[in-house]
């Protein structure tokens, strides 16, 4: 049975009160967590790892970077700034449709098409806002000359692939379904296949393919292998905490063999999870006057499902806030899924390495190298825990992290977690790789060689050697 137009207004300010409220609860319970690890980071009771190719000046450096990370997240997760951020958005919001609906003119059939290609382009500019301080950061930290490009920087292509995506359903919304076209409900139809397929499209442009691209700067770069050890070295790092050994090198690439089809499997189920989660949201809210109260749907007489300008943008506002609980949702089951496939990785490594066996330069049937640099498995896998621990300090990733901070920022385990998945290390190993077997210790028995005086991080004060 239809809405009255009264009761439904109340339901859809019922619907943004609460998603308001979730929104703030999601910044609110961002701060806590980063109170969580920033208390976690300074406490003297956790795990450590050491090696002697990594100096205590490194660890100082790398704490000093957390810091600058930390303080980024903690404006993301600032209720106040948050705030303010989502006035300016919603203040320009009509501006911006307007100065979209000078590019077209109204009486054109494809007006809605291209009214719709701008204003998405314009609102992906306006949620950009809050990557302006950190773009300018970035400017200031590498240097004018070598400054990140705008382009790559505020429209990635999560963001042009949903403006085509939706961009072309709302053009065969407009033209091609004709007499169907002039009933209420063929633009809450389009915008809930549109739904389904920019979550889906964007999952698979952003989610990296193998484990060891999961860590990304600040600015979203992944580090990987062939940028480690190009010419140009990242510009946020000192040489000397990006440049991997050969045999380091060749560990990587070894792990990485056999990684792409299970982290593609995982992607596949997840973004077939979301895709169905987004399509029921949209199917249960199909009644065409509960969409009209948040300002979809409203067409314009003579040029049938032609959306109406205003509305629109009330609509999207109104529909940002109303999916933030789905998008929490989405960022727990991404940070999870990712995390135990990379662990699931871990230990499947570690079990091979184990059962390595040299026999005629083919190392159980797992690898075949015309020589390889490897005479026991223990060698690989102390080169590989090598390398990652580069990768993690080059990349500011957390060596260890509170349980919930990880679940709900990142979506790759911590050092500390890989190496528990990784096991121990045999004390049986060649020379053959370049790097010594890094040492775990504890607080409990080596209380003397924790330093606190960087701040945040807790930093060994002794270098260990091998």
């Amino acid at each position: 049975m239809p809405w009255s137009e009264a009761s439904q207004g109340r339901d859809a300010a019922s619907w943004a009160t609460l998603a308001v409220l979730i929104a703030c609860l999601d910044w609110v319970m961002k701060f806590v967590l980063l109170m969580r690890q920033r208390r976690l980071s300074r406490s003297k009771a956790v795990p450590v790892v050491l090696t002697s190719t990594v100096t205590p000046d490194e660890f100082r450096f790398s704490a000093q970077r957390f810091r600058r990370t930390f303080a980024a997240q903690l404006g993301h997760a600032n209720l106040v700034l948050n705030t303010i951020v989502c006035s300016v958005q919603f203040g320009l919001l009509p501006i911006a449709w307007n100065w979209a609906g000078l590019l077209v003119r109204p009486d054109q059939p494809q007006a809605a098409f291209l009214q719709s290609l701008a204003w998405l382009a314009l609102l992906r500019l306006l949620c950009s806002v809050p990557r302006i301080p950190v773009y300018i950061e970035e400017c200031w930290r590498v240097g004018f000359a070598k400054r990140p490009s705008l382009a790559a920087f505020f429209l990635d292509r999560t963001t042009v692939a949903a403006i085509l995506v939706l961009g072309a359903v709302r053009i065969i919304g407009t033209t091609q379904l004709g007499a169907w076209s002039s009933q209420a409900g063929t633009i809450a139809v389009a915008d809930a296949v549109a739904a389904c397929v920019i979550p889906t499209v964007a999952f698979f442009l952003n989610v990296p393919v193998t484990p060891l691209t999961q860590c990304h700067t600040p600015t979203g770069t992944p580090i990987t292998v062939s940028s480690i050890n190009s010419d140009e070295k990242h510009p946020a790092h000192p040489t000397e905490l990006v440049q991997l050994t050969t045999d380091e090198s060749e560990a990587l690439r070894m792990y990485e063999r056999g990684t792409k089809t299970a982290m593609l499997a995982q992607r596949t189920v997840f973004a077939f999870n979301l895709m169905f989660t987004v399509l029921f949201v949209q199917l249960v809210n199909r009644n065409p006057l509960f969409l009209r109260a948040f300002g979809f749907g409203t067409a314009v007489q003579g040029m049938p499902a032609v959306i109406d300008g205003p509305p629109l943008v009330v609509g999207t506002a109104l529909a940002t806030l109303l999916l933030r609980p789905l998008l929490v949702a989405a960022r727990l089951q991404v940070n999870f899924l990712t995390r135990r496939a990379v662990c699931a990785q871990d230990r499947r490594f570690a079990k091979r390495c184990a059962q390595m066996v040299v026999e005629d330069d083919v190392v159980n049937d797992w690898v075949d190298y015309e020589a390889s640099s490897f005479a026991t498995g223990a060698d690989l896998k102390v080169c590989f825990e090598n390398a990652l621990l580069k990768l993690y300090l080059a990349d500011d990733a957390p060596l260890f992290a509170d349980p919930l901070y990880n679940a709900y920022f990142l979506s790759y385990p911590s050092l500390a977690e890989r190496f528990a998945a990784l096991g121990p290390v045999s004390e049986e190993m060649t020379s053959s790789c370049d790097a010594p077997v890094p040492v775990r210790f504890d607080k409990a028995e080596f209380d003397p060689y924790f330093d606190e005086s960087s701040g945040d991080v807790a930093v060994p004060s002794l270098l260990l050697q091998a």
